[in-house]
């Protein structure tokens, strides 16, 4: 079977605070999807958890919000993008270590899910 996959969370303002969609997901059974969608949204929260960590700061729009309900909308019938601001200041607030684990989390994570999710 395939689906489309879309994740949105709105603020109290209704404003999209994230968003994001997987078109073509080839699954056998809902099932599958809900563990597709429960694996990445775990990634997500735990990659953003460890740049956090690195003091990476302006991904409000890039990640799980834990107060905010998340909106799932299967429909049966690639890519994640990252913006880490103010690359310049982590460049040099941290050391070359951090740097590269910042990128490398980064960079995993959407090489991960680039096929699928938007």
């Amino acid at each position: 079977m395939n689906f489309s996959i879309s994740l949105t969370q709105v603020n109290s303002k209704g404003q999209t605070t994230f968003n994001a969609n997987a078109k073509n997901v080839n699954a056998e059974s809902i099932k599958d999807v809900a563990k597709l969608i429960a694996n990445f949204s775990i990634d997500t929260i735990k990659t953003f958890d460890k740049l956090a960590s690195l003091g990476v700061k302006g991904l409000s729009s890039s990640r799980i919000k834990s107060s905010q309900p998340i909106f799932i909308t299967l429909t049966a019938n690639e890519s994640i993008s990252f913006t880490i601001a103010n690359f310049g200041q982590v460049i040099r607030d941290n050391k070359q270590k951090d740097i590269e684990t910042i990128v490398e989390l980064v960079a995993v994570h959407a090489d991960k899910y680039a096929a699928i999710w938007s």
